[in-house]
């Protein structure tokens, strides 16, 4: 079995980083990625220009994988604020079982977090 985990930095470097998953979607069977967004809109931010649909854009180059998703209530992405919904997604090959999934908090209050220039 072949898993990879990925920070993605939202992301930000866009072409290598489908790249790679391209690379390695037919030899790996999970895939664990951090800081995935999930907005709708094909645009990336202003600032740091991650990719705000990119969950949608990694989803339709894993067609052969079941997304897990575990959302985050942050507010903002790297100190941006952002007004979709960020975090992390497990991607696993088709025909491999999952008995469980599921999440727990691993903090008890949500970060403050400034804006740029403040």
């Amino acid at each position: 079995m072949k898993l990879i985990t990925l920070n993605l930095w939202g992301g930000i470097v866009y072409e290598p980083l489908m790249k790679f998953i391209e690379s390695h979607a037919d030899d790996a069977d999970i895939f664990c990625f951090q800081e995935m967004l999930f907005g709708e809109n094909p645009q990336s931010t202003k600032i740091l220009k991650a990719r705000e649909n990119l969950f949608s854009e990694i989803s339709k180059r894993l067609p052969e994988f079941v997304p897990y998703k575990y959302l985050s209530e942050v507010k903002y992405f790297a100190a941006e604020p952002i007004e979709f919904k960020a975090g992390q997604v497990i991607f696993v090959r088709k025909g491999i079982k999952v008995k469980d999934s599921g999440n727990f908090r691993t903090y008890d209050k949500l970060p403050v977090l400034s804006t740029f220039g403040d």
